[in-house]
């Protein structure tokens, strides 16, 4: 059986026997880099460890630090590397949208003495790894009716908006990570027009991804700051001035117990517009196997924040509204799907593209 969960290693070297058959999975994000070692005979990790992306000049250079770190003297870690990235994966290069780093697959391959490299795109390795979570790695947002060999759909708000499905054929699953963040953004209401008009000031196109992921919360906090009713708190405007990241604070002081209205209302419009779209992918993919809400972002507001205006926005499509009631909705808090899809990926359990 597959165990869903990587666990961080008891040990900071890895031996021998611990890297036989493994594969080193790394998921390469536009803030963060994970990595971790996979062990296919049981399904299990060893030898976590994170790293903030732009420390670094390159893809080469992290896996340098791991090596040197978990690896010891010997350099001890496996000859099998899997790398999802997150950015548009074409062959054997890949293109980190939010670093401006390029990857060249078998130049690495060949730099770091590999046996064979995976490159996919991270939401490929998240959709892969859908069929191996846990009930307990996800969150129902809606019940609606899960079709078991239907289509299957990801959305994942972090650094950037990842988009991706997962369908069945040949006896396999199939994943396909996407590039849909970046398609225009549509707005739904009238807040959301002035929303429009207001971002087209400042930018000759407006994206999901520009709205709908961790850079678009302060979009959508000035927004709301400047098209008035609630009042800025000073306490956080100085917290903001000082932050080098700004999205934490406002979500920090939007799920804090004496939250600040400002910031509430930024993060229910961030999911009014998440929602919408969410409802979007489920629609063109004809996701009758789920709508998947992945990423670093949703996980944190479990508890502190209604998801209903989320839900609320993904089922409001007028000729659509019915289908899309019956559309289960879930909430991945398995803490690194990439890992555990790449690693899947690479162990040959899934068929992929992108």
């Amino acid at each position: 059986m597959v165990k869903s969960k990587p666990k961080p290693s008891t040990s900071a070297m890895l031996t021998a026997e611990a890297v036989t058959d493994s594969i080193l999975t790394v998921d390469l994000g536009g803030s963060k880099c994970e990595m971790a070692v996979y062990h296919p005979a049981d399904g299990s990790f060893s030898g976590f460890a994170r790293y903030a992306s732009r420390d670094f000049a390159s893809a080469e250079a992290l896996l340098r630090r791991y090596r040197a770190e978990y690896g010891g003297l010997s350099n001890c870690l496996p000859k099998r590397l899997a790398l999802a990235v997150a950015g548009p994966v074409d062959g054997n290069s890949a293109y980190l949208t939010n670093l401006g780093w390029r990857v060249e697959s078998e130049k690495l391959r060949q730099a770091l003495g590999l046996e064979s490299l995976l490159l996919v795109n991270d939401l490929t390795a998240v959709c892969a790894a859908l069929p191996f979570l846990g009930e307990s790695d996800l969150i129902t947002l809606q019940e609606g009716e899960k079709h078991m060999d239907a289509a299957m759909a990801v959305l994942a708000p972090g650094t950037g908006l990842g988009e991706g499905m997962l369908f069945n054929g040949d006896d396999c699953h199939h994943a396909l990570g996407g590039e849909g963040g970046h398609c225009d953004f549509a707005p739904t209401t009238d807040e959301q027009i002035e929303l429009l008009r207001f971002m087209r000031r400042r930018h000759e196109s407006v994206s999901y991804e520009m709205l709908a992921a961790g850079p678009g919360v302060i979009h959508l906090y000035e927004f709301c700051r400047e098209s008035g009713g609630i009042a800025e708190r000073p306490k956080v405007a100085a917290h903001l001035a000082d932050a080098a990241d700004k999205t934490p604070v406002i979500v920090a002081a939007a799920l804090a117990a004496d939250f600040c209205p400002l910031c509430r209302k930024t993060l229910t419009l961030f999911l009014e517009i998440l929602g919408a779209e969410a409802g979007n992918l489920a629609l063109k993919f004809y996701a009758r196997g789920g709508l998947y809400l992945a990423g670093g972002i949703l996980p944190r507001l479990v508890g502190h924040i209604s998801f209903a205006p989320l839900v609320a926005a993904f089922r409001n499509k007028k000729m659509m509204a019915a289908l899309l009631a019956t559309i289960p909705i879930f909430l991945v808090r398995h803490p690194h799907p990439a890992l555990l899809g790449a690693a899947r990926l690479a162990s040959g359990g899934e068929k992929n593209h992108g």
